[in-house]
């Protein structure tokens, strides 16, 4: 199926599709916006069902475009979309305010109907309304809903205007006239030089760590020695970043950090919302106090912890009634763009925060850019540097990169799988439950309501829930260490053919193999992830590349969806936990709580005696098959 879903949030309508040049010829034709963060075309509500059948050239019922649109506006919901268009307001002299964003027609109609004129030199919108009257326009008649939405703290200058701004290349609506003539911008060599907000630009203070209280969280949440050490490192000093390999329990550490340095004040966990559910779950076996995911459960007022994903962050940063003690800033690499709402956000939140503890696997050191809005989020004096000055110092060659990891050590700890293996088992399973992506519930609740034989209703929840974990699994794999390689096996087809597409979107080099392809294609593909560098991916179906071949080369193993029995999931798992692999393999599982994932692994867990090697694939599938009968839908 080309439609991977579709959602709205009452104003616009987002449309996940997998990738095919002659849809994007058509969505562009149609107005359709391309939205990074978000991964989809975005479109006004009033506008989509006309478009999308002249997208899909009179064919949408038959791909579920029609259905797949009336469930998404049945089922509004207001941060579906705008978190992610990453709309700024500057209050300007005069009185009047200025609204940067991704491109948008909802959000451009709602402003020139208010008044406003669009300046095309500028890349804004200039509304004749002071900051607080162009927010209500925002909310009211744009679909942005509070905390969506970056406003700068201070009036700027038109001179500064033209260098603050989203660049977005992407074509506007006709907003008729400019507004009155402006003072001409003065040209500025870097638009980061003077705007990126520090949270500090003190030295990091230092402080001491209660031993006792750390040694007894340890204890409770079974930390192996090096994990004791990240969390003293975090734990020890305002800021700090912990930039381990991804698997070696960042999540547990942080965790326990947090315990030690705020045992009082609440503690503030920022993370995608796809890992929202994870942390609860890793927090509430390491503490017994309340937990609030924000927005969605608890109360946060009154929570020990309160998680938020990246899009919420803005009704934090401008709500201080807040008094977090610690911050924990999961995927930390997600506010890497210095001049998006989401890193300013961040920075403005972070600066009232006593213990700043950030967590990334993905490796830094040889990104000056990325390290330097961290540094600056985390309080660390270089961040006060403006960019142009710290590339200068620190970047573009291997003697300036040995400086700035000089100056960064005591502020950022990484160790290796390598380094720390001594004390990691051979093999480790790692079951992450997600978080689904807006509108997945409905087309998977619509899918079960649906009449029809059960074993093949079974097959096509499978692949709905495979394949709304793409996303996850991508971002995942571009976490590793490019030093590592990665496995990923999948029971569709259309998932192989989805996630090659996004990590060929990410940069990231991978390979395939399935079914159809023959024996030179398949030995190309072993061979090419085996013994080449730069090829770190491979992707298979269960069936077609879980037996009859090594890939030692890979140390991490994500499974899409689970196979049918422990002994198809422990054949495929040991491509790479075989002879010849010297370092540890992690086994990384990620499901999505409420669907046929969790019946699929209760399964497998009933089976994994010895009666699982009896248990064949079509004897697994009558048994789920019995318990969706039986379920209520």
């Amino acid at each position: 199926m080309l439609l991977r879903r579709i959602v709205s949030d009452d104003r616009r309508v987002a449309v996940f599709l997998r990738y095919r040049e002659d849809l994007v010829e058509r969505l562009r034709a149609a107005r359709a916006a391309w939205i990074p963060h978000l991964r989809a075309w975005v479109l006004p509500r009033d506008e989509a069902g006309q478009a999308l059948a002249f997208v899909f050239d009179g064919d949408a019922e038959q791909h579920g475009v029609l259905s797949a649109l009336k469930r998404a506006l049945a089922r509004p919901d207001s941060e579906a979309i705008a978190p992610y268009l990453s709309v700024q307001v500057y209050p300007l002299p005069g009185k009047r305010t200025a609204v940067a964003s991704l491109y948008d027609v909802a959000l451009a109609r709602a402003l020139k109907r208010s008044g406003g004129r669009w300046r095309p030199d500028l890349k804004v919108w200039i509304l004749p309304a002071p900051v607080d009257d162009a927010l209500s326009i925002i909310r009211q008649d744009g679909g942005v809903p509070a905390g969506c939405a970056y406003v700068h703290n201070r009036v700027v200058s038109w001179e500064a205007l033209a260098g603050l701004v989203v660049r977005d290349e992407a074509p506007r609506i006709d907003a008729g006239p400019d507004a009155p003539s402006l003072p001409k911008p003065a040209v500025r060599k870097d638009r980061h030089e003077e705007e990126l907000p520090q949270a500090f630009v003190s030295p990091i203070r230092r402080h001491p760590v209660d031993e006792s209280a750390l040694g007894s969280v340890a204890q409770r949440l079974s930390l192996y020695p090096y994990q004791i050490d990240g969390a003293r490192h975090l734990a020890s000093a305002s800021s700090a970043l912990l930039a381990d390999d991804m698997g070696l329990g960042k999540t547990r550490t942080a965790i326990a950090a947090a315990i030690v340095a705020s045992p009082i004040k609440p503690v503030l966990v920022v993370c995608p919302a796809s890992l929202r559910l994870n942390w609860a779950r890793e927090i509430a076996a390491a503490d017994a106090s309340p937990v609030a995911i924000l927005g969605e459960s608890g109360d946060a007022k009154n929570a020990r912890w309160v998680i938020s994903s990246y899009e919420r962050l803005g009704s934090l940063a401008q709500d201080e009634a807040f008094d977090f003690g610690a911050v924990i800033v999961d995927e930390a690499h997600y506010i890497k763009e210095h001049d998006s709402a989401r890193t300013k956000n961040a920075i403005a939140l972070a600066g009232r925060i006593p213990f700043r503890m950030l967590l990334t696997g993905t490796p830094v050191l040889n990104r000056e850019t990325e390290l330097h809005a961290l540094l600056a989020i985390g309080g660390h004096p270089l961040g006060g540097i403006p960019l142009p000055r710290f590339r200068a110092l620190f970047a573009g060659h291997a003697a300036a990169r040995a400086l700035l990891r000089e100056r960064v050590g005591e502020w950022m700890l990484r160790r290796t799988k390598d380094e720390v293996m001594r004390w990691l088992p051979g093999k480790t399973e790692v079951r992450i439950p997600i978080e689904p992506p807006s509108g997945f519930m409905d087309a998977y609740q619509a899918e079960r309501s649906r009449e029809a034989p059960v074993l093949g209703k079974i097959s096509k929840l499978r692949a709905i829930v495979e394949d709304a974990k793409v996303d996850f699994i991508a971002e995942k794999v571009a976490q590793i260490a490019p030093s590592e390689k990665c496995i990923v096996f999948c029971e569709f087809l259309d998932t192989v053919s989805t996630l090659m597409d996004a990590l060929a979107e990410g940069g990231i080099r991978a390979v395939s193999l399935v079914g159809e392809d023959d024996l030179a294609e398949r030995q190309a593909a072993v061979d090419a992830f085996q013994n080449d560098p730069a090829t770190r991916v491979f992707v298979s179906t269960t069936r077609a590349g879980g037996v009859g071949i090594n890939l030692t080369a890979g140390t991490s193993v994500f499974f899409a969806s689970l196979p049918w029995t422990p002994a198809l999931k422990r054949q495929a798992e040991d491509r790479a936990n075989r002879n010849g692999q010297t370092r540890p393999v992690t086994i990384y599982v990620p499901y999505i709580p409420g669907t046929i994932d969790e019946d699929v692994m209760k399964l497998i867990e009933h089976k994994a005696g010895i009666e699982s090697d009896l248990m064949d694939e079509e004897s697994a599938r009558k048994t789920i098959a019995r318990s969706l009968e039986c379920a209520p839908a």
